[in-house]
């Protein structure tokens, strides 16, 4: 059995607001969510700038207590969770709710809890550290979050796939949906990743991805990199009887980058491995709308990312 699936809500914390609305007007009027950094002093830092999401105050959202046992990257999952379940007037039964998956995407998880709880360890000692370490950084965590705070008892599940999680999260529910394993799907992507060990690991080593920060910094506005940013949206996805918004999701994976790291022609395996998945629905190649590619570090593996999509 295969279903037409359409996008009936959203939410999102981004750099450019703290709601769907904002966010969306920020977009439109071509605003950036870059700045300085303001979580730390990032004076001894080659990059100095970060897409931070700003303002957001969890005990606005969660009692205290509830807030300290909970890594930011969750906390914006179930804010953006609880927007785009209302967005899309989505009530639950019992019935419903054991159809009703949760997926949210994360490629570092709780990273912010681990270099904290860290620190705690090394200066305090193993007794003092958080009993709720472990919970706090799995990166489906925020899944399992949004699916207690709804009752929803249907599949649960995170998606770590680096930079392509929160798109191949949506990816997996769209065809959940689509084959008939869940009747509706809440899902996205949530990082929390802007502290000082996280930009300290993208300032060295070869292929890091500085040259963008330090164009910014100069005012360039010639660039080919992507800058850290924190940011979460959610969707809800339902089956219903209208033209599907999500056709095909082809993925580029990371083995496939390291080869081009090396030089290797990967033309044929990317073939090999995108042919099965569109004879399983009964597609055309061309019948591929949307090819997500991981960030691949250096100019000339983004080009050879973008001769090998003909090859899809």
């Amino acid at each position: 059995m295969t279903r037409r699936v359409v996008v009936t809500g959203m939410g999102a914390i981004t750099p450019l607001g703290n709601d769907l609305p904002t966010t969306w007007a920020g977009i439109v009027a071509g605003r950036s969510g870059v700045g300085p950094i303001t979580r730390f002093d990032a004076t001894e830092y080659r990059s100095r700038i970060a897409a931070e999401v700003k303002n957001f105050d969890p005990t606005q959202h969660f009692p205290p207590k509830e807030a300290r046992r909970m890594d930011p990257f969750v906390q914006y999952a179930l804010v953006a969770a609880r927007e785009a379940v209302r967005d899309a007037g989505l009530t639950t039964n019992d019935g419903l709710a054991q159809r009703t998956a949760v997926i949210i995407g994360s490629g570092i998880g709780g990273i912010g809890t681990v270099t904290e709880q860290t620190l705690v360890l090394h200066q305090r000692g193993p007794s003092r550290v958080s009993p709720f370490l472990i919970p706090m950084i799995l990166p489906d965590t925020a899944a399992g979050m949004v699916a207690l705070e709804f009752g929803f008892k249907g599949p649960n599940m995170a998606i770590t796939s680096a930079c392509a999680s929160g798109a191949n999260a949506i990816g997996e529910a769209y065809e959940m949906v689509r084959r008939g394993a869940a009747e509706v799907a809440i899902c996205g992507g949530a990082e929390a990743a802007i502290l000082r060990l996280a930009i300290a690991a993208f300032n060295v080593g070869p292929g890091s991805g500085v040259e963008l920060a330090v164009a910014l910094q100069a005012g360039e506005r010639e660039f080919d990199r992507t800058m850290l940013a924190e940011r979460v949206a959610d969707r809800a996805l339902e089956a219903v009887a209208v033209v599907g918004l999500a056709r095909r999701v082809a993925e580029f994976i990371d083995a496939e980058d390291a080869g081009v790291r090396h030089g290797l022609a990967v033309g044929r395996q990317r073939r090999g491995l995108t042919d099965p998945q569109t004879a399983e629905r009964g597609e055309a190649p061309n019948a591929i709308a949307h090819v997500e590619s991981r960030e691949c570090e250096k100019k000339s593996r983004e080009m050879a990312v973008l001769r090998r999509i003909p090859a899809v």
